[in-house]
């Protein structure tokens, strides 16, 4: 009875652990940075290879991130990506660029992985957005090509 009476109190240990430590547990997994908003492009903190660029706006759809980039020009493209790891498919001039994005462990970063084959030749975009504060969205953009790395960093400010 008292060894029937000691499991009981050890088993009833466990749950109450289980249920106070399981929501934070959760909580955590869920505590990804969210991008959406409008964001117009700070020049001043960007690289000057960015001046040429726009505004985006970012929208969070369920398992996915929208986004809508607008260049000087007025043009604007529309992308899609999975956020769980799965390959997306975008177009853009014709170009079909197959992406896959991801959260860091932290939550804090989002890398996407473009790749594109454009005149033959292979292209690797690596974009990675952090928020540096809830107003500003940084996003570093690699691009390997034939003649090597160019980063270029985009400094968003939120409207």
């Amino acid at each position: 009875m008292k060894k029937n009476l000691s499991d009981l109190m050890r088993l009833v240990s466990l749950a109450v652990v289980f249920i106070l430590v399981a929501p934070a547990m959760i909580s955590a997994q869920e505590k990804n940075v969210d991008f959406a908003g409008t964001w117009a492009l700070n020049s001043m903190k960007s690289s000057p290879s960015a001046a040429n660029s726009g505004g985006i706006t970012v929208k969070h759809d369920g398992n996915y991130l929208v986004t809508t980039t607008t260049r000087m020009d007025g043009m604007s493209e529309i992308n899609k990506y999975s956020l769980d790891g799965k390959e997306s498919i975008n177009k853009s001039g014709g170009v079909e660029h197959k992406s896959t994005a991801k959260f860091s462990e932290d939550g804090k970063t989002l890398t996407i992985i473009t790749k594109s084959l454009v005149d033959g030749r292979e292209h690797l975009d690596k974009d990675v957005w952090t928020l540096v504060d809830p107003k500003t969205l940084s996003i570093e953009c690699t691009v390997s090509g034939t003649s090597g790395d160019e980063v270029t960093e985009y400094v968003y400010d939120k409207r």
